[in-house]
């Protein structure tokens, strides 16, 4: 799915479109890393709506991945979405966040190989976002800014770049991919309140409510 810098082929503490380290500090995933990217990459593909979870009219009113993505969640469908905007992946230094994206490749620090493989795949999708145009770069989140990040609760957010002012940026895709795997019970046993809660923490980094369809 994803490619890596060789002939190998292949994203909520807050996470940034930006190149905060020179070339020379990130790296080809080492073996362990590559294994879990090739796991990553699999539960990807095999990620299809079997049978709706809840009730119809309520999801019908609040499911939002068709009308920003183009297309009905599918594995297939997702991952070439992914690969036509993630070149490389490599492993490297990221700072206080998960991983960045610059120019075509996205950086993933240590701690993105701990997370569950939803949360991976979300990471994934939120940088890949970035790469549609500097349109998506976040704002600031605005003083007073009352919310926690949900992986790294002690984290200041507030005069951070690490929210969107519009509701189809990387937290609007990420909101409805996480929709969507509650919705069709695509997560698994004991994980639900984890993904309810990482969809309003995406939800709530959306900062314009004027123009919130969440």
């Amino acid at each position: 799915m994803i490619r890596i810098l060789t002939a190998l082929f292949l994203i909520a503490s807050p996470i940034l479109s930006c190149n905060f380290f020179p070339d020379w500090f990130v790296r080809e995933p080492n073996r362990g890393e590559f294994l879990k990217i090739e796991s990553l990459n699999h539960h990807i593909q095999e990620l299809n709506m079997d049978r709706l979870r809840i009730d119809r009219n309520f999801y019908l009113r609040k499911s939002n991945f068709r009308k920003l993505f183009g297309f009905s969640l599918s594995g297939k469908n997702l991952s070439n979405w992914l690969n036509a905007r993630i070149k490389y992946v490599k492993s490297g230094p990221t700072g206080k966040y998960i991983a960045y994206f610059h120019n075509g490749t996205v950086v993933l620090g240590k701690d993105f190989f701990s997370l569950s493989k939803i949360e991976q795949t979300l990471v994934l999708i939120h940088e890949a976002r970035h790469a549609d145009g500097k349109e998506f770069a976040h704002s600031k989140c605005p003083e007073g800014f009352p919310y926690l990040s949900v992986r790294s609760p002690q984290t200041m957010l507030e005069n951070m770049e690490a929210c969107d002012e519009r509701d189809d940026g990387s937290y609007g895709f990420g909101a409805a991919f996480l929709f969507e795997v509650y919705a069709f019970g695509l997560y698994q046993t004991g994980e639900e309140r984890l993904i309810l809660g990482l969809y309003n923490s995406e939800v709530a980094r959306i900062v314009n409510l004027e123009s919130n369809r969440f």
